[in-house]
C-alpha cells in the first residue's frame, strides 16, 4: 500500500498499491480538493463558491453537474447534463419539504419536533399519487404508518425495542340496524339514510383506517349533523362504533359524538377524557321522571396518537350500558334501571362529531383533537362478537428479546416462529423457522465459526455447506449440496479474482475472463460485456451520476436490441421504476424500503411490510384490481344508488366512458347553484355501471362542462352486494354545485371537477411471508397456512442455484432486489453481478468504503458480510441487518428522504444521487462501521480524505459511515456526535473482547440501526 502526501501535512497526494495503480489528488490554497486522477489517468475536477460549497463537478466523461445554494448553504438545485434539474425546498428550520425532479415530486411535512409526518407523491403519468402518514411517541418511536391500503401500528417495550407490528382491519360489511355512518372519506356525507353532515370551520381530511378520516384541530373544528326521522328512530337501544386517533385533549374532555336534546343535554354522547378514559353519557326518561347517567371506563384505556377502536352501547330496556376499546370491555356493565330513550327529551335537533354542541350555545366546548374515522350509529346494542368484528387487528410480527437485547424470536401471523441462538461471542449459531402448530420445520440454519469469527460451515435443510479462507479472510472455497464440485477462488493482492483466466487493468477493472470481455466508460462504469464464443453482447447505459438507466441485449452484427430494460430514480436517488420485458413496475418507498408496487398504469399491485432491519421484508400482499367478488358499482345522484347521475353536460370515467345531458328542447338554464332536476327540460342520464372500469384499479371521474352556466346534482359512487343488493359503500365524489365556464366557448369541453378513487383491494389469503438466514438472504416464502410457496438456494456469492415455486417477487440474496431480466442485484448505490462477484460501478465513496479495490464485493467474504447500500461491507446480525432502518423511529423515515449525497464527492467519484438511510442512533444519525480488512494498512487513515468531498454521512473522527442530514451539511457546521466508539466496539466477525460496553452502542437492539 502506497500513500504519498503533498506539502500540506495530512493531505494525500497519491494513494494505491504498488507504483502502477496510484490515484492522485490536487488541492488549492484553502485545502479544497480540485481534482482526482485515477490509475488509468481519468480526471475529475471540482469548483467551489466562497462558502466552500461544491459548485461544479466535471466528470471524466466531460459531463458537468452543477449545484446552487441559498444564503444559509442549503442546496437549492442540482443540474445534470441536458438541463435535468432537481430542486429542493425547506421550511424555516431547515427540514426538506419538497424534492422536484423532471419525473417525480415529493412533498414532506413535519411536526413541531421536526419529525416527518407525511410524504406525498404528486400523481403524474410516471408516478402514482400516494400519501403516507407517520405518528410517533414521546421518545420518537414510530407509532403508525398510514398508506392507501392500511394503517400499521407499532408497539415497544420499556427499552424502546419493537415488540409487535399490527394492522387494523375494518370490514366494509354492515351489521343489521345500521342507522347512519360517517366514513370521513373526503366529505361529511352519510351513505346510509341520507344523514349527511356538514364539515364546519377548519375540519380537514387525512389518511384513515379505511381511506380517509376526519381531522380535528381541537380548537373549533367539528361536523354538524341535522336531525332526521332516521336518527329519531333511536328509542331504546343504541351503539356508537368508531376508530379514533386522538391527541391529548386541550380541555377536560373531548367529544367524539354528541347527540343533543332541545334542553342542551346529552341524549347519547361519547367523550374522551384527558386521562385517557372513555365517557358515555345517556339521558333517559322513566315516566314521569327524567334522569341523566354518566358511565366511564374503569381506567385509562386510550393510547394517544394511535388508532384505536371505540364502541359504546346502551340498552334502556335492560337498563345497562357498556364501553369497549379495541374489542375489550373497559367498563363494568352499568345498570341504571329500565328506561326509554323515546320521548321529547331524546327527540334531539342536532348531532355533532368532534365537539359537544352548537358553538353558539353556552358550554359548547369539548373539541376533539385528532382523527375520527368510520363512525357508525346502530339502533340496537351490538354483541361483543360484533364489536370485535369491527375492531379487528391483524398481527404482522411479534418480537421477543433475550437479556442482551438480542432477538430471541419472531412470530408471524401464519403460525411460523423463528427462533435465534447465539454463542458467547453473540454470533448467531442457529436460526430455526418452524410451524408452531405442528412442530414441522420450514428450515433451520446452523453455523460454525473459526477462531477469528469467519463462518466455516452452514447446515440447512439441503445439507452441509463448507467454507475456507486465506490469511486475509477472503473466501477461497465453498461447497454446496446442489453443486457437483466445490467452488474455488483465488485473488491477487487487492482482491481481484485470478482464476478462470480473469484479467484486470491498473484500475482494478475486470477486462476479461474465460467467457466474456468487458469494457468501461471514463467514469469507471461497465458499459459492455461481450460473449467471446458468439460475439453477442450486453450494453449498459448510465446517467451523469453513474446510475444504471438501461440494459440492452444484442446479437453479434445486429444493431437492434433483442431485449431492453430501463430504470428511473427519484430526486433522492431511489429506484422508482423499472421496465423489463415490456412490463413497467413503479415503487413507493417507506424510507429505504419498498412499500407499494404499481404497474405502468399506476394501479397498485402489491404491498410490502418490513421489519426493523434494513432489507428485512416480512410479507408481501398482492392486490386484486377492481371491485371485490360479488360486488358491483354505479354512479348515482343519491347515496342509495337508486337514481342515476344528473349532470349538465357529461361525465367521463377513466377517460373512456362519456355520457352527456339529454336536451329535450332549448337551452337548459337552471338557477345558479341549484342542481339540475329531472322535472325540467333536462332528462337525467341512466346510471353508469362502473364495474368494468373499476377493474383497472382506479376510477378517475371527471365532470365535463361545455360552456355557459349549469349545475350538477351530487354524484356518488355506490357499491352494492350483487346477491342482496345491499349498499356496501357510498362515496360522495362531488357535492351539488353550479358550474361556471363563461370563458370557454360553447361546445368546448372543459373538466370542471375531478375525483380519483382507488378500487384495488388485498387478495384474500394471498399474503406471503419471508424467511431469512443469518446473512439476511431470503430462503423461503410461506403462505397463510405455513406451507412453502417459494424456495431459493444460492452459491457463496449469490448466484441462484434453484428457485422452485411460481411466485414472482424481488427480494432474494442478502434481502436485496434481484432483477431477473439482467441477472443483477440492485444494491441501491450500484448494481452487483454475482457471476463475477463484483459491482458494475466503482464505489461512490471511494477508498472511504474501506477497500482499495473499488469494485469487489464485501472484501471477498460474502458468507459473513453484506453491503445493503452498495458502499461498504458490514457484518450482518439477525434481525438487525446492516445499517438497519428502525421502523419504530422518525429518523429512519426522515433520514431516508434526506440522506442523499447531492454531489459531495470522494476521491473515487461523487456520491451524487446515492441514498443513505439514517435512523435513531444519536441525533438522527446512523452508524455503519468500516469493515476490518487485513492488513490494517489497507485502510485509509482518517486524515487521508479531504472533508469537503466526503459524503456528509462519513464521520472522519470515528472512521465510520455516519449518515447525517446532507441537505443541512456545510463544512463550517460542527459534526453531529456519534454514539459509536471504535475503541470498544468488537471487530465484526471476530469474538467480542470482554470490555465494558459504552453507552450508546447496543449491537443487537432491533429498534436501533445496528452498528
Amino acid at each position: 500500500m502506497v500513500r504519498v502526501y503533498g506539502l500540506e501535512p495530512g493531505k494525500l497526494g497519491r494513494m494505491g498499491l504498488g507504483t502502477s495503480s496510484l490515484s492522485t489528488f490536487a488541492y488549492d490554497g484553502r485545502n479544497r480538493l480540485l481534482s482526482t486522477t485515477d490509475p488509468l489517468g481519468k480526471i475529475e475536477r471540482y469548483t467551489y463558491d466562497g462558502n466552500d460549497n461544491l459548485l461544479t463537478r466535471l466528470t471524466p466523461k466531460n459531463e458537468t453537474i452543477s449545484f446552487a445554494y441559498d444564503a444559509v448553504n442549503q442546496l437549492l438545485s442540482k443540474t445534470l447534463p441536458g438541463s435535468q434539474i432537481t430542486q429542493y425546498n425547506y421550511d424555516l428550520v431547515g427540514n426538506l419539504t419538497t424534492v422536484t425532479d423532471p419525473d417525480s415530486v415529493l412533498a414532506m411535512t413535519y411536526d413541531l419536533a421536526n419529525r416527518l409526518t407525511t410524504v406525498k407523491t404528486d400523481g403524474s403519468p410516471n408516478q402514482p399519487a400516494v400519501t403516507l402518514a407517520y405518528s410517533y411517541d414521546l421518545t420518537g418511536n414510530r407509532l403508525s404508518l398510514t398508506d392507501p391500503v392500511q394503517v400499521a401500528s407499532y408497539r415497544y417495550d420499556a427499552l424502546n425495542r419493537l415488540q409487535s407490528l399490527t394492522q387494523p382491519t375494518t370490514p366494509a360489511t354492515r351489521l343489521p340496524n345500521l342507522l347512519a355512518t360517517w366514513p370521513g372519506d373526503g366529505s361529511a356525507a352519510d351513505p346510509v339514510g341520507g344523514q349527511s353532515g356538514t364539515v364546519q370551520l377548519g375540519t380537514t381530511f387525512g389518511p384513515g383506517v379505511r381511506q380517509q378520516a376526519f381531522v380535528f384541530d381541537g380548537v373549533d373544528d367539528y361536523v354538524s349533523i341535522p336531525d332526521s326521522a332516521v336518527l329519531d328512530s333511536l328509542s331504546t337501544n343504541a351503539t356508537l362504533d368508531a376508530w379514533i386517533k386522538p391527541e391529548i385533549p386541550l380541555g377536560a374532555e373531548a367529544w367524539l359524538f354528541a347527540r343533543r336534546d332541545p334542553f342542551v343535554s346529552e341524549g347519547f354522547s361519547v367523550a374522551l377524557l384527558q386521562d385517557g378514559r372513555i365517557q358515555l353519557t345517556v339521558r333517559t326518561t322513566t315516566s314521569p321522571t327524567v334522569s341523566g347517567s354518566t358511565f366511564r371506563s374503569t381506567a385509562s384505556v386510550i393510547t394517544f396518537d394511535q388508532w384505536q377502536h371505540v364502541a359504546a352501547a346502551v340498552d334502556t330496556v335492560a337498563g345497562t350500558a357498556q364501553i369497549w376499546v379495541n374489542g375489550q370491555a373497559v367498563s363494568l356493565t352499568a345498570v341504571f334501571g329500565p328506561a326509554t330513550l323515546s320521548g321529547t327529551l331524546f327527540n334531539v335537533n342536532q348531532q355533532y362529531l368532534g365537539r359537544r354542541q352548537d358553538p353558539n350555545t353556552a358550554g359548547g366546548g369539548g373539541h376533539f383533537k385528532g382523527e375520527i374515522d368510520e363512525v357508525r350509529l346502530y339502533g340496537r346494542t351490538l354483541t361483543l362478537a360484533e364489536v370485535q368484528s369491527r375492531a379487528q387487528t391483524q398481527p404482522v410480527a411479534t418480537y421477543v428479546y433475550d437479556a442482551l437485547s438480542r432477538r430471541a424470536s419472531l412470530t408471524l401471523p401464519n403460525g411460523i416462529q423463528t427462533t435465534y441462538s447465539y454463542n458467547p461471542a453473540s454470533q448467531v449459531t442457529s436460526i430455526l423457522h418452524q410451524l408452531t402448530a405442528t412442530g414441522s420445520q420450514i428450515n433451520k440454519a446452523d453455523y460454525v465459526y473459526n477462531p477469528v469469527g469467519n463462518r466455516t460451515s452452514l447446515t440447512d435443510r439441503r445439507g452441509l455447506q463448507s467454507f475456507g479462507y486465506d490469511q486475509l479472510d477472503r473466501l477461497t472455497s465453498a461447497s454446496h449440496p446442489l453443486l457437483l464440485d466445490p467452488q474455488a477462488f483465488a485473488y491477487d493482492a487487492v482482491g481481484n479474482r485470478t482464476m478462470g483466466g480473469s484479467t484486470h487493468n491498473a484500475g482494478n477493472q475486470l477486462t476479461a475472463d474465460a467467457n466474456f470481455a468487458y469494457q468501461y466508460d471514463d467514469n469507471g462504469n461497465l458499459i459492455r460485456k461481450t460473449l467471446l464464443a458468439t460475439g453477442n453482447y450486453t450494453q449498459y447505459t448510465y446517467d451523469a451520476e453513474n446510475r444504471l438507466t438501461k440494459v440492452e441485449e444484442f446479437a453479434a452484427g445486429n444493431p437492434t436490441a433483442i431485449t431492453t430494460s430501463s430504470y428511473r430514480y427519484d430526486g433522492l436517488g431511489r429506484r422508482i421504476e423499472k421496465v423489463a420485458n415490456g412490463q413497467t413496475t413503479r415503487y413507493i418507498y417507506d424510507g429505504e424500503d419498498i412499500l407499494l408496487e404499481y404497474n405502468g398504469s399506476n394501479v397498485l399491485q402489491a404491498r410490502y411490510t418490513h421489519g426493523p432491519g434494513i432489507d428485512e421484508p416480512l410479507s408481501r400482499t398482492p392486490m386484486a384490481p377492481g371491485l371485490g367478488s360479488g360486488q358491483t358499482a354505479v354512479l348515482a345522484s343519491t347515496p342509495d344508488g337508486l337514481r342515476g347521475p344528473v349532470v349538465d353536460d357529461g361525465i367521463k370515467v377513466n377517460g373512456q366512458v362519456s355520457v352527456g345531458f339529454v336536451f329535450v328542447s332549448g337551452m337548459p338554464a337552471p338557477a345558479i347553484g341549484q342542481p339540475i332536476d329531472s322535472t325540467g327540460l333536462e332528462q337525467p342520464i341512466a346510471p353508469i355501471d362502473v364495474t368494468a372500469a373499476a377493474a383497472t384499479g382506479t376510477l378517475a371521474v371527471d365532470l365535463i362542462d361545455t360552456g355557459g352556466i349549469g349545475g350538477n346534482a351530487p354524484l356518488y359512487l355506490v357499491t352494492r352486494d350483487q346477491a342482496t343488493n345491499q349498499v356496501l359503500e357510498s362515496r360522495l365524489l362531488f357535492p351539488a354545485r353550479a358550474t361556471f365556464a363563461s370563458t370557454t366557448p360553447l361546445g368546448t369541453p372543459l373538466v370542471v371537477a375531478s375525483a380519483t378513487v382507488p378500487t384495488t383491494t388485498p387478495v384474500a389469503d394471498g399474503t406471503l411471508y419471508y424467511h431469512q438466514d443469518g446473512l439476511g438472504t431470503v430462503t423461503e416464502l410461506t403462505d397463510i397456512n405455513g406451507s412453502v410457496a417459494k424456495a431459493y438456494a444460492y452459491d457463496a456469492y449469490g448466484n441462484i442455484l434453484e428457485s422452485p415455486g411460481t411466485v414472482e417477487q424481488p427480494y432474494t440474496y442478502t434481502g436485496r432486489e434481484f432483477d431477473q431480466e439482467t441477472g443483477l442485484y440492485y444494491y441501491r448505490a450500484r448494481y452487483y453481478d454475482a457471476a463475477t462477484g463484483r459491482f458494475l460501478q466503482n464505489d461512490p465513496i471511494g477508498f472511504r468504503g474501506g477497500d482499495v479495490n473499488l469494485y469487489r464485493y464485501v472484501s471477498n467474504n460474502p458468507i459473513y458480510f453484506s453491503d445493503p447500500v452498495g458502499l461498504q461491507n458490514t457484518a450482518v446480525f439477525p434481525g438487525t441487518a446492516a445499517g438497519s432502518a428502525a421502523q419504530g423511529t422518525s429518523a429512519g423515515v426522515k433520514g431516508a428522504l434526506q440522506g442523499i449525497g447531492l454531489g459531495l464527492g470522494t476521491v473515487a467519484g461523487a456520491i451524487t444521487g446515492v441514498t443513505i438511510f439514517p435512523d435513531s442512533a444519536g441525533e438522527g444519525s446512523d452508524i455503519i462501521p468500516l469493515p476490518d480488512t487485513y492488513p490494517d494498512t489497507l485502510l485509509p487513515e482518517d486524515d487521508t480524505v479531504p472533508d469537503i468531498l466526503l459524503p456528509p454521512y462519513i464521520d472522519i473522527d470515528t472512521e465510520i459511515a455516519c449518515p447525517v442530514d446532507p441537505l443541512q451539511y456545510s463544512p463550517h457546521k460542527k459534526k453531529r456526535p456519534s454514539t459509536y466508539d471504535k475503541h470498544t466496539k468488537p471487530r465484526p466477525g471476530r469474538p467480542t473482547e470482554k470490555k465494558k460496553q459504552q453507552p450508546g452502542w447496543k449491537p443487537f437492539n432491533d429498534n436501533k440501526r445496528r452498528p
